[in-house]
This record gives structure tokens, sequence and C-alpha cells, in this order.
């Protein structure tokens, strides 16, 4: 019984050192990609909330052509769309095409 005792810790403690270098190298690669991922995330983050932001913006722009398209319909002189309906509406349409544009 004391040979066999005597025989697994020997075994042991051969296997050991190998096992704690193989669980030190597998840490490592875990770490390393963990770090790729979470940098994956995060660029695909970012991209993904800079398109839904642009994508606020159009639909916002769409409005505004829209409203501007009401106001305008009656309107038949270029005089008139320094119009005070009209003019805030074509503000706010170049505010939205240049944040768009910065965007992109």
């Amino acid at each position: 019984m004391k040979d066999f005792q005597s025989y697994i810790r020997n075994e042991i403690k051969k296997f050991l050192p190998q096992a704690q270098k193989s669980m030190a190298q597998l840490n490592r690669d875990t770490q390393k990609l963990m770090k790729k991922t979470e940098k994956n995330l995060l660029e695909t983050y970012e991209k993904t909330r800079k398109t839904a932001e642009a994508l606020i913006f159009k639909a916002q722009r769409e409005k505004l052509y829209y409203e501007l398209g009401r106001a305008v319909l009656p309107v038949l002189s270029a005089e008139q769309l320094k119009n005070k309906r009209i003019a805030p509406t074509i503000r706010e349409i170049k505010k939205l095409n240049r944040r768009i544009r910065s965007k992109k």
C-alpha cells in the first residue's frame, strides 16, 4: 500500500509542473482572446452607434422635408421662401445635413 501511495505521489509530482505550465498558457491565451473580443465588440458598438445616429438624423430630415413641402405648397414666389414659417425649417435641414455628413 505504501508503495502504491508513493508511486502516485511521484507521478503527481512529475505531472504537476507540466499541468501548471499548460494552465498558465491556457490562461494567457484566454486573456488575449478576451482582449481581442472586447476590442471587436467596442468597434462594432461604435459603428452601430454612428449608423443609428445617422439614421435618426435622416429621419428628422425627412420629416422636415415633409413639413417644408406642406408649408411651400401654397407659396408661389421665391421671395416668400424667406417666410417666417419656411426659413427655420430650411435652417434645420441644413444643420441636419451637416450632422449627417460628419457621421460618414
